[in-house]
């Protein structure tokens, strides 16, 4: 097919590791200013942006970009003074990211909840070598604590499972734990070989706007054929990806893989940034990636093993539903 399939095939099984991977609360006591900026949030997650027009002990008349708003007192839950040259969005609701289980490739702290599901299709397409590899996944939220993933690929042909558990939930902090796994098929120069990730991932949420990601993936293989063992690579890639809400239906995404360093002389880190517009069921995704390695583009492993960056493009629809 005129690939090289050696080195493809090495990116795209360490890719795979990575794909499935102060607000004052309101008083009675609170400062109250007409005609100034000031950011509302009710009980039921609304949210309203807007200038105070007047208000009373029990009422606040809010006056937004859409239309003016008589909000209860007893309705609220936190109220902020903003400032003239904070950047707010401009909304009085924003849409909930059904997809914020996961970032670009790797997962977020949070997990799908309990009777929720989508199907996906990602595409990867390498610049040196420009013909897509898809990878179709599917993930369902058996409790709000427990999600499983899996999917398959039919070039190359992989099959890949990947449960994940999350171990901690507060109001801004997430934390999960899981694992991927893979298993390829003899196809061409590939041979029928497994690997995956053990990975946990945190998630900390600033004002429902922004959101970092901190976690680490340690990358293993298990020899079926042989002694049936589980070997890990010595140093666990760092995950580093941070979210930024500038739309109610949108998101811009970084989302950044370290190796903290290489095996058997590959090293091999993933930088991106990229974003997501999303609906009630659809999402899409869009990036830019910089793969970072030594590995040599020759059929072989020999050649050339200087640092480089290889560009790559990636989308991804998915659509979600109730079980």
């Amino acid at each position: 097919m005129g690939l090289k399939h050696s080195f493809l095939f090495k990116i795209v099984s360490i890719l795979f590791f990575f794909s499935l991977f102060p607000d004052c609360n309101f008083a009675q006591q609170d400062t109250l200013v007409i005609n100034k900026k000031f950011k509302i949030t009710l009980k039921n997650d609304f949210e309203a942006t807007g200038i105070i027009k007047d208000f009373t002990s029990d009422t606040i008349y809010l006056g937004t970009s859409e239309r003016n708003l008589k909000i209860p007192r007893k309705d609220i839950v936190t109220i902020k003074n903003l400032s003239i040259e904070e950047t707010i969005i401009d909304s009085s609701r924003l849409i909930p990211d059904p997809n914020e289980s996961r970032l670009l490739l790797g997962p977020t702290g949070k997990t799908l909840k309990g009777g929720k599901a989508y199907i996906s299709t990602a595409a990867f397409i390498f610049i040196p070598f420009p013909i897509p590899l898809f990878f179709p996944f599917s993930s369902f939220g058996i409790t709000d604590y427990i999600n499983i993933g899996a999917g398959a690929s039919p070039f190359p042909p992989i099959f890949y499972i990947a449960p994940k558990l999350r171990a901690l939930h507060t109001e801004n902090v997430n934390v999960s734990f899981g694992f991927a796994y893979g298993q390829t098929f003899e196809f061409e120069d590939i041979h029928n070989e497994n690997f995956g990730i053990l990975f946990g991932v945190s998630t900390y949420e600033f004002e429902k706007y922004y959101s970092l990601s901190l976690g680490a993936g340690l990358p293993f293989i298990i020899d079926w054929r042989h002694s049936s063992k589980i070997y890990t690579y010595r140093f666990p890639r760092i995950l580093i990806g941070f979210e930024m809400r500038t739309a109610k239906d949108y998101k811009l995404f970084t989302e950044n893989w370290i190796d903290l360093g290489g095996e058997n002389g590959l090293n091999f880190s993933v930088i991106s940034i990229g974003g997501r517009s999303f609906g009630p069921n659809f999402a899409f995704d869009y990036a830019v990636l910089g793969i970072l390695t030594d590995a040599s583009f020759d059929v072989g492993g020999g050649g050339n093993h200087d640092f480089k960056i290889v560009p790559m493009l990636w989308f991804s629809l998915a659509y979600n539903f109730n079980l």
